[in-house]
């Protein structure tokens, strides 16, 4: 999930959550009723989440809905809701993580603080692996990797489905 869509989650009730879901849906179906069950992936990738094909079947298995024929728009904003919130619990994860590398609480992870993160966590590289590690983490070469580079490091194909939304 993107760190967008969890600042709108987390801002949002669930008469506003399924406001944007009935959004997302629209604009993929151009105000149709119904669209096939394989589909829903589409409409679901327009709010920044990247689902795997299991996860599509799950979604379309929960809506009792057949895989060859049409999910209505009921069905996809009942299921729809708790793949969002979902995507919440497991940014609530990345969240903890982030603190337990940023020490000092200043939003960012320094090269000190990860450094001392990874021999507390008995994980060990070499100094040219961290470099290139940290490196490929710190995106914006400012010297510290802030919450939306963690986000990408950490959870690497919901950074791919955001496509530069972060």
């Amino acid at each position: 999930m993107n760190h967008l869509l969890l600042l709108l989650v987390e801002s949002k009730s669930g008469c506003e959550l399924t406001g944007e879901l009935e959004e997302a849906w629209n604009l993929y179906t151009r105000g149709m009723d119904q669209i096939p069950s394989r589909s829903v992936g589409y409409v679901l990738r327009i709010l920044g989440q990247n689902p795997t094909e299991d996860d599509i079947v799950e979604m379309v298995m929960k809506a009792n809905c057949d895989w060859e024929g049409l999910m209505s728009r009921k069905d996809f904003l009942g299921v729809g809701i708790e793949i969002l919130k979902n995507s919440c619990n497991q940014m609530d994860d990345v969240k903890a993580a982030f603190r337990v590398f940023d020490h000092n609480n200043d939003g960012t992870i320094s090269k000190e603080e990860l450094k001392e993160a990874m021999v507390n966590f008995g994980t060990r590289v070499t100094d040219d692996e961290f470099q290139i590690m940290f490196a490929e983490a710190d995106q914006n070469n400012d010297g510290l990797i802030d919450f939306d580079e963690f986000v990408m490091m950490m959870m690497p194909s919901t950074a791919a489905a955001a496509g530069g939304l972060m």
